[in-house]
């Protein structure tokens, strides 16, 4: 099947806390008694639980924090898991941190490999034009305002704007 692959955009992973929680303000914090479950989204199958594990591990503090971990299915099963206290913090994606509205604390993107954004238009999708036209509206100046605004760091952004 002929496709194109394209880059559009790198994820980032943040801590984020339910209201009610002190929010840590480093990865190192997680060391803290006072979270008891630390939520981040099964690193077996979950392209940004890995990045969590490795944010974790590249800190120093995975093995310390590793019994006090809950996992999610995915990503947003991550978050609700926070939202609704089931864990005390978690460590979700930067962008539902910022949809939500409330404060969140970014994970340096050098304790963890790239989360790659990427998609993929085939040439015999029953959608093809659709695809082609929501890929051309992720590249554009208008598309790449929104990913930007919700923390994604973009192809060509200059260095040092990672967070």
């Amino acid at each position: 099947v002929a496709a194109t692959k394209a880059d559009y955009a790198f994820g980032r992973i943040a801590l984020w806390a339910p209201a009610g929680v002190t929010l840590p303000r480093s990865i190192d914090d997680l060391t803290d008694q006072l979270y008891r479950r630390v939520a981040i989204a099964n690193p077996e199958h979950a392209p940004y639980g890995l990045a969590a594990q490795q944010a974790l591990e590249s800190a120093g503090v995975y093995e310390q924090v590793r019994p006090r971990l809950v996992y999610g299915e995915n990503i947003s099963d991550t978050f609700r898991i926070a939202q609704s206290g089931n864990a005390d913090v978690g460590i979700v994606a930067l962008s539902l941190a910022i949809a939500d509205g409330s404060d969140y604390t970014i994970i340096p993107a050098e304790l963890h490999e790239p989360l790659e954004q990427a998609l993929v238009v085939t040439s015999t999708g029953i959608r093809g034009e659709t695809a082609t036209a929501f890929a051309t509206m992720i590249g554009s100046p208008k598309g790449r305002e929104v990913m930007a605004r919700y923390g994604f760091v973009l192809p060509g952004d200059p260095p040092g704007t990672q967070g």
